[in-house]
């Protein structure tokens, strides 16, 4: 991509004329220092055309053999050329390096600038570190920079400069949108799968159409914000793969660019899509199944904002996904959630089950970081406590940050114990809140598949009531594939979406509703109603069929088996064998009622 209709000039103070196709560069608050480094900026550019123009604050990194230099006036007064510099190349390292300094600022850029290929040029011109990470146009070399001390400190010092880090790459790639306030919008997926099957007394297979139709509706009530849908059936009815027809649409709702938006697991077997949904400001999955289908990644140059979280898979809890990003995402982040800090919502869901005291975070290694919460294992590896990252002095804080481990999964310490395990359900319920917390935004979709699995009943009911919580504070919504009759009970029937078989033929011919009253339901009810319990065959009433056919009464029965058997069983006996005699009497020939 060339970015020659853009050349960039350098100025020591005040402000020039800007010249069509330029970028203009000075510096501001000279006198202000983040701890010892002044990147302060404001960028002036107009357009080639001289039609537009576009100003920000930023922050512009001078390097020096790839090395930060602490000052930015003091590097410009070093430059030659009336501070004037090429047009930026592709070799690594660059003399600098720039960040918008707000998320709001990229938003503007894409504004000033629909057309990707100028906005691109610019951002090229700039060495924007955002779309250079994006488009990996810097080695891995770069990480030495953004991880680096004045990086940490004199970039990302505000809060705001962190988001724009690590959210402006939703304005760079695509023409500018505007975000939705709220998520709760209609949304329709309907598609035909062709399923091959295996027919009793045929030595071929037949094939079968699947027809899908989801239909979401949210209602408004003053009792509670409908923002939770979950998804219902039997094993293999095909929950999950609507669950990936539902990201592939979403994906497809924001980048119109025709190219295929996730780099893996993206194959569907779906015919006639057809669906209705608002365009996501993110998408969050949560899973259970460390073989599940969903799709990783996408492109790097997406505007569709996806991220995937592994729930039990510790492969899938490193770099980008990894616990410790969120950890670190949650002590930066200062907007609060109705005047709570995320932070804090996290260490309330968590308590009772993981001590965040206890919590580790590993360090680079190497790490010099220095702290009374800094413990030193014997291999050599630091680590930091979360309670003593998070209530450091700013300076130390960002320090910390900047140089944790993001390759490594959080541990449990304690001043006893190194590394102690957690349960599968308490490292399951730890991920999910601080990844949850961490990772959405306003006008969110979150896409949980069975995230039931290796809870306790308790924790479940305290997920959805987190759940509940965040989704109202974010204006999010959630859409989850469970067998658990503990995570519908907490949603109203018209929330419930039932995968229904056809018993002819084991199809599922669509996605229907419940007859039950779910919210607050009995979970022996839900069992019945949701999960269709009743038509399939129990062990427990295959002894209560055997006992009936014995020969021993009731009485003999209890007599025998009085500690094996409860109530219920024990009335379901006595009603089979009173039908069991019943009919043999109707049976009798002469006997009443017989013919």
């Amino acid at each position: 991509m060339s970015s020659s209709a853009y050349e960039i000039h350098f100025h020591k103070t005040g402000s020039a004329s800007v010249q069509d196709g330029t970028i203009s560069v000075v510096p501001i608050n000279t006198n202000w220092n983040d701890f010892s480094y002044n990147f302060r900026a404001v960028i002036d550019i107009r357009s080639a055309d001289g039609n537009r123009t576009f100003s920000s604050a930023a922050f512009v990194l001078p390097l020096i053999n790839g090395k930060p230099h602490k000052s930015l006036v003091t590097w410009i007064n070093g430059l030659g050329l009336a501070g004037r510099l090429p047009a930026a190349e592709s070799d690594f390292p660059p003399p600098f390096l720039t960040l918008l300094a707000s998320e709001s600022s990229y938003s503007k850029l894409a504004s000033t600038f629909p057309d990707s290929t100028e906005r691109n040029a610019i951002l090229f011109a700039l060495n924007d570190i955002v779309a250079a990470r994006c488009l990996q146009r810097f080695p891995d070399g770069a990480a030495a920079i953004t991880n680096s001390k004045p990086f940490s400190l004199g970039v990302l010092r505000d809060a705001s400069a962190y988001r724009a880090f690590h959210r402006g790459q939703r304005y760079i790639f695509a023409p500018a949108r505007e975000l939705i306030a709220d998520a709760r919008s209609k949304i329709a997926v309907a598609y035909t799968v062709q399923q091959h099957l295996e027919v009793e007394n045929l030595t071929s297979e037949i094939e079968q159409s699947r027809n899908y139709l989801l239909q979401i509706e949210f209602i408004e009530s003053d009792l509670i914000e409908d923002r939770i849908h979950c998804a219902i059936g039997v094993n293999g009815s095909g929950k999950s793969r609507m669950l990936r027809e539902v990201l592939f649409e979403a994906a497809k709702k924001v980048d119109t660019s025709g190219t295929q938006v996730f780099i893996e697991n993206f194959d569907s077997t779906a015919a006639g899509v057809v669906s209705t949904m608002p365009s996501f400001n993110r998408v969050l999955v949560f899973s259970s199944d460390v073989e599940d289908r969903f799709p990783r990644k996408t492109r790097s140059d997406s505007p569709f904002e996806y991220y995937y979280f592994n729930l039990l898979d510790r492969r899938q809890a490193r770099g980008d996904s990894s616990l410790v990003k969120s950890f670190v995402g949650l002590i930066r982040e200062d907007e609060l959630l109705q005047g709570e800090e995320r932070l804090a919502i996290a260490r309330k869901a968590l308590r009772g089950y993981v001590d965040l005291d206890q919590v580790y975070i590993p360090l680079n290694p190497g790490s010099d970081a220095i702290s009374s919460y800094v413990r030193k294992h014997p291999s050599g590896d630091c680590w930091i406590n979360a309670r003593g990252m998070s209530h450091a002095g700013e300076q130390r804080r960002l320090e910390l940050t900047s140089q944790v481990d993001i390759e490594r999964d959080v541990a449990i310490h304690t001043d006893e114990r190194w590394d102690i395990p957690l349960s599968s359900g308490q490292r399951v319920y730890l991920r999910f809140i601080l990844q949850l917390l961490a990772s959405i935004d306003t006008g969110s979709l979150i896409v949980m598949d069975e995230p039931e699995n290796h809870l306790h009943p308790n924790l479940v009911c305290d997920m959805m009531t987190l759940l509940y919580q965040v989704l109202r504070l974010t204006k999010s919504v959630a859409l989850i594939a469970t067998h658990s009759a503990y995570v519908v009970r907490e949603v109203p029937t018209h929330c419930v979406h039932i995968f229904n078989s056809n018993p002819a033929d084991s199809s599922i011919d669509a996605v229907g509703g419940v007859y039950l009253r779910t919210l607050g339901a009995s979970i022996s009810q839900l069992s019945s109603a949701v999960f269709g319990d009743a038509t399939i065959t129990k062990y427990h009433e295959l002894l209560v069929g055997q006992l009936a056919r014995s020969g021993l009464s009731v009485d003999d029965l209890i007599d025998r088996y009085a500690s094996l058997l409860n109530t219920e069983m024990l009335s379901q006996i006595r009603h089979r064998i009173a039908q069991a005699a019943q009919s043999a009497t109707s049976a009798t020939p002469g006997a009443p009622g017989t013919a």
